[in-house]
């Protein structure tokens, strides 16, 4: 059973349940989290207008988290990409989510060749050499 749970910011430590798997509370209709190595994970998750998140959530603000509640881990971490709406006689919406290293392209690095003598200047630190 999956608990999965909607942040308002990287500030906020509750959180809002957008899927309960216990009886009670929010539920989603389906969800769905793609792992790679070395890649991109992506989580999809369809809401109805019935659940309290409907219509709140925002891309790249809100975080979103799915806890495993057997074993107590934490099965995906990352933030809401984009949201699809469908008012096509069932008012959902499908939220896809993308892991941390998403954030990598979210910034553009630029090359630097970088020598020993170089190294200080960058850093200002120095590199103490063994003399042989």
């Amino acid at each position: 059973m999956y608990r999965v749970i909607v942040y308002d910011n990287q500030n906020d430590t509750a959180g809002e349940i957008m899927h309960e798997p216990s009886g009670y509370g929010n539920k989603i209709i389906s969800g769905k989290v793609d792992t790679s190595f070395n890649a991109v994970n992506t989580a999809e998750f369809v809401i109805s207008y019935q659940n309290s998140l409907y219509g709140k959530i925002e891309p790249i603000v809100n975080l979103i988290k799915v806890w495993d509640t057997d074993t107590g881990k934490t099965v995906f971490d990352g933030r809401v990409a984009k949201i699809e709406s469908d008012f096509d006689g069932k008012h959902t919406e499908t939220i896809t989510a993308e892991d941390c290293l998403a954030y990598l392209h979210d910034s553009v690095q630029k090359y630097m060749a970088i020598n020993m003598n170089d190294y200080a200047i960058v850093t200002g630190k120095q590199i103490g050499r063994a003399h042989v």
